[in-house]
């Protein structure tokens, strides 16, 4: 890796932004935080101008900006992210916020004008836990998906069409190139809080602090069997480029898990016995806690039913 990160430094000058961001992800995900690549990205990040939006189209737009997050991210994860550089990868997503809410609504969505959405709400659906300047706490009930990877299922329990009902007038949350405002997801079968910007500035607001690890984000989760009280943390790789499926492999991306055992239930029987977790989770990867459980050989509830009923076909 000491050649590789050489041969990269000596053609640093000829990355673009995808190329700066697959560089530093890549690093940081082999926990090489020591390689001297780091600070000579760092230097040619600051010499840089890191996005240009005059006369740029959203698309290009939307993909700049996640690998703007992914420099953020992988800085952050490889515990390399200066003040100097934070500040100015930081700016660039607030500024281009920003100027995404000053263009037209018409010139961002097409369809029926925003104003005129009906606003409707399901009963013993979604609720709006908290509405701030931008941002949207949303509580997911079970069985609703957040979609902002794409409709996984055929449910029409769509969390985006909730928040889209909830406002109106929010460009974002109508757009599939910028997740529907979502920064992270909960499974299908949970229920939590969600965390989406209504705004382009909230929306880089909350992924700047979601790739910084400025959120904090923990989950009670009951498991099958009695897991041990040391077994404290979990950190496994996790492949989840695939549509609706993840597991643990060598080849996955980083993912590091933390347990506390609340308490067990106990039973005479072994298929009656159960966990209570605290679960906090430090990298989003699809169906994280999901693949950590059950790879460890602790599967959530729900995970047993299924396997239990296709055991039984």
């Amino acid at each position: 890796m000491d050649l590789f990160s050489r041969a990269a430094i000596c053609h640093l000058t000829e990355f673009d932004l995808q190329g700066s961001a697959n560089t530093a992800w890549a690093l940081s995900t082999v926990l090489l935080a020591d390689s001297s690549i780091f600070p000579a990205l760092a230097d040619l990040l600051l010499s840089s101008l890191l996005l240009d939006t005059s006369m740029a189209c959203l698309d290009h737009v939307a993909n700049e900006l996640t690998h703007v997050c992914q420099l953020v991210w992988a800085f952050s994860f490889a515990s390399c992210l200066s003040q100097r550089l934070g500040q100015r990868l930081y700016r660039t997503l607030i500024d281009t916020g920003a100027r995404l809410d000053c263009i037209p609504v018409q010139d961002l969505v097409t369809g029926p004008p925003l104003e005129t959405r009906c606003k409707e709400m399901t009963p013993g659906g979604p609720t709006l836990a908290m509405d701030l300047d931008g941002i949207s706490v949303v509580f997911k009930p079970p069985y609703w998906e957040v979609d902002a990877k794409g409709q996984l299922s055929r449910s029409g329990l769509y969390l985006s069409k909730y928040l889209q009902a909830a406002h109106p007038a929010s460009p974002v949350l109508r757009m599939a190139r910028f997740e529907y405002g979502f920064i992270h997801r909960l499974d299908v079968p949970s229920s939590g809080l969600i965390l989406a910007g209504t705004t382009f500035r909230g929306l880089a607001a909350l992924q700047w602090q979601m790739h910084t690890y400025s959120i904090c984000r923990e989950y009670v989760v009951l498991v099958a069997g009695m897991l041990p009280a040391e077994v404290l943390k979990i950190s496994a790789s996790v492949q989840d480029f695939l549509a609706g499926r993840s597991y643990v492999s060598d080849d996955g991306r980083p993912a590091d898990t933390e347990l506390k055992v609340l308490d067990h239930s106990g039973a005479s029987r072994s298929d009656e016995r159960h966990t209570l977790l605290s679960i906090a989770i430090y990298t989003g990867r699809r169906h994280q806690i999901r693949v950590h459980v059950q790879w460890q050989g602790y599967p959530t509830v729900t995970d047993e039913k299924c396997l239990c009923a296709s055991s039984k076909q």
